[in-house]
């Protein structure tokens, strides 16, 4: 939500010029134009921040100031007094009636923003040490006068601060270095021996480990333009010498509630990153749980389907492992051609809905068996359907029988139009059907099995995909396959060398 303030001015042109910007940046202005309106708004609505002109039609802007701090329900308000008298002892009036800044009125209106953006956050100060009495803060201070660093330790040792003191900018920079992660808020002077103020500050936030780290700067100038370089620098906060012990202090407590704050916010983020990366663990667990369990299903209803087809559990296994290796030889990533694999067993789910004596026939089919036969392709995708698990699954069902040539079936799909994981599987199917015995034929062995495949290569069949398949053949990286998952020829041989 904006920030509300409260502008008590009598200048017309002043009023515009600050309400435009102050509300560009993003607060809500109100106005009024003397003391006794300013104050009535004051205490009925409470702004976030009051800025005053020192001179008003009906007083001035330190009396404004006087009543409110008097007032225990605006007493904790902001206050800002332009001011075109920037004499010291105007300043000092300012500052007893209570005020948290003064400003020249001639001064830039960036200036005046980032002053009434630093201002704002006076408004939570007070319970400041109720809330952080426990806490240990660590300030570093870089500061090469002597007299001053003993004002510093008048000032804050009271509060209980720990105090990193450095004679230059070049030890300041080394002990950032060394435990900067601990340093709660940086002081420095401009003028030192060695490295500058101005160097220190450019090298704490080129730093992305300090990025956060508040730095006041103290300094002497009253060269605004200057000044509010720094602030575009990365300088959180400065202070002209003189300034005074109370608001050098709620300037220091601000920064460091901010820090509080920034500790706590990543604290936050770190526990919530840690949490992520629990449920993402957790998550991935259980999808990987349930992608078991579909392969498992997926598998079980192809043992089904080639039992029904008098076929073996063993013809699944070895199709889906032939495919696998395949699909890695092709390029395919680990998880696609794993994915490929287990899809795979699903080629023939559509064979559960042909009557068993148009599969399992001895002789040739007739034309209307045929094509009783050639709906399993369809029959397959309606049973797998359409969710997004069993798309490859889906694909290799419906595809599995189209020709390179584009003279298969069920779409006359042609070339790489067929997809991918179709493609494979054909070769694969094929291979394993003419090396395995069923109920027509009995099993080819691998060199005839491969001379066909190179006789269909390019036109049945991909012949890119081919030659890869045929390389791993010979190449002998399949057997480890076929010995652990055997054709049925083989298995009895097996079986029959055991009784002998």
């Amino acid at each position: 939500m904006a920030k509300t303030i409260l502008m008590v001015e009598s200048s017309p042109s002043l009023i515009s010029l600050y309400q435009s910007q102050l509300t560009e940046a993003g607060f809500r202005v109100h106005v009024e134009n003397t003391l006794s309106t300013g104050l009535a708004y004051a205490e009925e609505q409470q702004p976030n921040l009051i800025i005053c002109s020192l001179q008003l039609f009906d007083g001035t802007g330190i009396q404004l100031c006087e009543l409110i701090k008097r007032n225990p329900k605006t007493v904790l308000i902001p206050f800002i007094i332009l001011s075109s008298d920037d004499s010291q002892a105007n300043l000092d009036r300012c500052f007893a009636s209570g005020a948290s800044d003064v400003i020249k009125k001639s001064g830039s209106l960036n200036f005046v923003i980032e002053r009434v953006k630093s201002a704002i956050f006076h408004h939570s100060t007070l319970p400041f040490e109720a809330r952080y009495e426990d806490r240990s803060f660590n300030l570093l201070i870089a500061e090469d006068s002597e007299s001053q660093m003993l004002l510093y330790r008048e000032y804050l040792t009271p509060l209980g601060y720990t105090l990193t003191e450095c004679a230059s900018g070049e030890e300041a920079w080394k002990k950032m270095l060394k435990d900067g992660e601990n340093i709660d808020l940086v002081i420095t002077d401009l003028r030192m021996p060695g490295i500058s103020g101005y160097e220190l500050c450019h090298l704490i936030r080129a730093d992305s480990n300090f990025d956060q780290t508040p730095i006041i700067v103290i300094t002497a100038t009253a060269d605004k333009e200057a000044l509010i370089k720094l602030l575009q620098r990365g300088v959180t906060d400065y202070l002209c010498k003189p300034f005074h012990c109370e608001e050098f202090i709620s300037r220091i407590r601000v920064h460091l509630r901010n820090r509080v704050l920034f500790k706590e916010q990543r604290a936050l983020h770190n526990e919530l990153q840690t949490l992520n990366r629990n449920l993402e663990l957790q998550v991935r667990k259980r999808t990987q749980e349930l992608q078991e369990a579909n392969i498992s299903a997926i598998f079980k209803l192809a043992v089904a389907c080639d039992y029904k087809d008098k076929n073996t559990s063993f013809h699944i296994k070895r199709v889906s492992h032939y495919v696998k290796e395949l699909a890695l030889a092709a390029g395919l990533s680990e998880d696609s051609a794993r994915e490929i694999s287990y899809s795979s067993m699903m080629h023939d789910v559509g064979k559960i809905a042909i009557p068993d004596q148009i599969l399992n026939k001895p002789t040739l089919l007739d034309s209307n068996e045929w094509q009783i036969m050639k709906s399993h392709t369809t029959k397959g995708a309606e049973i797998l359907g359409d969710k997004p698990f069993f798309k490859t699954a889906r694909d290799i069902a419906l595809f599995h029988h189209e020709k390179y040539d584009g003279t298969g079936y069920p779409a006359g799909l042609q070339g790489e139009q067929i997809p991918l994981a179709a493609r494979i599987i054909a070769i694969v199917d094929i291979f394993d059907a003419l090396t395995t015995r069923r109920c027509y034929k009995d099993a080819w062995n691998t060199d005839s099995a491969i001379e066909e495949l190179q006789a269909i290569a390019g036109s049945h069949l991909d012949p890119k995909l081919t030659h890869l398949f045929i390389e791993l053949i010979q190449s002998g990286k399949m057997d480890p396959i076929r010995a652990k998952y055997p054709g049925d020829a083989e298995v009895e041989a097996i079986n029959a060398m055991g009784e002998a």
